[in-house]
Parts: structure tokens; C-alpha cells; sequence
């Protein structure tokens, strides 16, 4: 997609953001919890934290990629709620034929990649539990 198109689909959504009360809406609840954190004494960073990783997720475009995303998040939370000690998380969320496709530097990108989308998801789910409890 040319630069120029890319640019104008961004001004339009945030433009919609802007008219459909999202970051009046975002403003009240983060305010709220902070607000709640401190009277519960509760770590107000970690609200912050999240707001922040919230908006960045939410302004992201719900397409094909975003949904392959949260089937990943999805199959790492299973993973980390699973009872079960599991020696290799990162085994159970590789695609086995499209890996074995791969050359050798090839299946080596993949495991990292895989791998810093694990520590990642990881950290979000972490995140949320903590402002839970």
C-alpha cells in the first residue's frame, strides 16, 4: 500500500477515534483505576502500564494479523494457567509443517520470533492478573 493511503487510512480511524469518545472513554476508566489503586494502595505504574499497552492494542487494526495475534495470546494464557509443567511453551505454538519448510537461518528467525512474541504476550498476560488482584 503507498505510503500516502496508508497515511489517510490512519488520519480517518483516528478521526472516528476522535468522534466516537474513545480517549474520553479511555481518560474516565484509566482515572478511575488510578484513582482505585491509590486508595487501595495498590501499584499505580502497573496502571498505567496497562492504559498504555491498551491504547497501543486498541488503535491497532482488527484484520487478519490482529486476529492471528490473539489466538497466540489466547494459546499462551492456556499454556500459563495449564496446571501442567510444560518444558517447551514455545513447541506448542510453532506451526511444525511451515517450520519445517524453513532452511536452516529460516527456522532460526522463526524460534526467535516466536519466542519474543511469547515474552511479550507473557508480560501482557502477567499484567493483567496483577491489576486484577
Amino acid at each position: 500500500m503507498p505510503l500516502g493511503n496508508e497515511l489517510k487510512l490512519k488520519a480517518k480511524s483516528a478521526k472516528q477515534r476522535l468522534k466516537s469518545g474513545f480517549w474520553n472513554n479511555v481518560n474516565r476508566k484509566r482515572q478511575a483505576e488510578i484513582l482505585e489503586a491509590q486508595n487501595n494502595g495498590k501499584n499505580v505504574q502497573k496502571v498505567k502500564d496497562y492504559y498504555s499497552s491498551y491504547i497501543i492494542e486498541s488503535i491497532k487494526a482488527k484484520d487478519s494479523f490482529q486476529a492471528e495475534e490473539d489466538l497466540f495470546l489466547q494459546k499462551v494464557r492456556e499454556i500459563i494457567e495449564n496446571e501442567e509443567y510444560i518444558n517447551n511453551p514455545l513447541k506448542l505454538l510453532m506451526n511444525d509443517e511451515y517450520l519445517e519448510s524453513l532452511d536452516y537461518g529460516g527456522k532460526q528467525r522463526y524460534i526467535l520470533e516466536i519466542s519474543e512474541k511469547y515474552r511479550k504476550a507473557r508480560e501482557k498476560i502477567e499484567l493483567e492478573k496483577a491489576l486484577v488482584q
